[in-house]
């Protein structure tokens, strides 16, 4: 019995391939976003954390140089915030792209496939067709073989 053998099989792997490497670029990139965004969300902290100080600084008497320092660090925490969220939008996009990327190499992988599930069904089919008429042959061949020994036995 022959075996089933897809002509495009190494196309096939060199896809499977292209697309493990997309997915492991995809979660890179989602790996990226991830930690613009936990990065963001400790400045958030951070600034909620010296807003609080701040407004705790009015009840108490304090130096002014204490209170300039509280302000310029929420000053600077506020543009650590901004460049944050131009990084969150990079990443963004640098994930939408990677997204892009896998999905074209999922549709190509996925199309090959098909076509070697066609191949299949069509090898299969053939190999159906072929022991039908191989069960046809014995069949005709056992009448004849009968009525041979009918006419044998008269």
């Amino acid at each position: 019995m022959k075996r089933f053998r897809f002509p495009l099989e190494s196309l096939l792997q060199a896809r499977r391939l292209s697309e493990a490497e997309a997915s492991r670029g995809l979660a890179e990139a989602q790996k990226k976003l991830q930690i613009e965004i936990e990065i963001k969300r400790a400045l958030q902290s951070q600034l909620d954390q010296s807003l609080n100080e701040r407004s705790d600084m009015g009840r108490f008497p304090t130096p002014a140089s204490g209170f300039q320092f509280v302000q310029n660090y929420i000053i600077g925490t506020k543009q650590r915030i901004m460049k944050s969220d131009q990084a969150i939008f990079r990443a963004n996009r640098g994930v939408e792209k990677a997204m892009r990327l896998y999905l074209q190499a999922k549709r190509l992988t996925r199309m090959i496939e098909t076509l070697k599930d066609r191949a299949l069904a069509d090898f299969k089919f053939g190999l159906k067709k072929a022991e039908q008429k191989e069960q046809d042959e014995l069949t005709i061949m056992r009448n004849h073989l009968v009525v041979a020994d009918r006419e044998a036995d008269l």
